[in-house]
């Protein structure tokens, strides 16, 4: 769906989807995620025929720049990416139970629902945890400097004491 920023009437923009979870936008498409068909989808700003960019095991949140959709695969504990314009689907890093991600010009950065949040390079290698310890990490966003997260709350079953975290990258 989308709506203008200004208000409006919502407008049906990929009918026909099973479970779209993660949501990204660049200049010219959205991007989403599937979980029950085990995709990743775009479509024009406009509407018209969704063309799947990859398959995917369960995947969850994603992003994109200007060459690539970088995704957080949960059934394959992995840090995935494809081309926007269509192509293989290469594994840039393990992750245990990959949630949020962000993205910048050198780095994906990666929240894992175990207690870590790390980084690996565009291109793929060694992943770097830059925090760990954490009390069940879930979305994240990067500036120039730092990398955000939030925590859900000190363990499983206490979730009023969530804290928001900041690390330099």
């Amino acid at each position: 769906m989308k709506v203008p920023v200004g208000g409006g009437p919502a407008v049906e923009i990929a009918p026909g989807q099973q479970l779209p979870s993660g949501i990204a936008v660049d200049a010219s498409h959205v991007y989403w995620t599937d979980q029950w068909a085990n995709t990743v989808v775009k479509v024009p700003l406009g509407g018209g025929p969704p063309t799947e960019i990859a398959s995917a095991d369960n995947p969850g949140n994603i992003v994109v720049d200007a060459t690539n959709a970088y995704w957080a695969d949960r059934g394959s504990g992995s840090i995935m990416k494809a081309p926007i314009v269509v192509g293989a689907a290469t594994e840039l890093a393990p992750a245990f139970v990959p949630i949020g991600i962000a993205v910048d010009a050198t780095h994906v950065y990666w929240t894992d629902f175990t207690d870590v949040v790390s980084k690996v390079p565009i291109t793929g290698g060694t992943p770097i945890a830059i925090a760990s310890g954490q009390a069940s990490p879930h979305g994240i966003a990067v500036d120039n400097a730092s990398v955000y997260w939030a925590n859900n709350g000190t363990d499983a079953n206490d979730y009023e004491d969530g804290e928001v975290m900041k690390v330099a990258k």
